[in-house]
């Protein structure tokens, strides 16, 4: 199986990036020094990878994270900001 990467401009990747096969990139990525990203995984635009992500992984975010673990804490700030107003 051949490596596939899709990306836009602004692509940063430092020293030995391990990218998997089937790895999505989009706009302004940025990816530490020897981090490792599994196969079949989607990085959205502007994100910034500072620690390894296993295969099949949708990550976003400054610093990076599951796009899962962030839509939950999206959920939680909301419910947060309906107490205080």
């Amino acid at each position: 199986m051949e490596k596939i990467l899709f990306w836009q401009e602004n692509l940063q990747l430092s020293g030995s990036v391990n990218l998997g096969e089937n790895v999505i990139l989009a706009g302004d990525v940025g990816i530490a020094d020897n981090i490792t990203i599994g196969s079949n995984s989607l990085i959205s635009a502007g994100t910034k990878v500072f620690k390894n992500f296993p295969e099949n992984s949708k990550i976003g975010g400054y610093p990076a994270r599951s796009l899962y673990d962030w839509q939950k804490i999206q959920v939680k700030l909301n419910k947060m900001l309906s107490k205080i107003r």
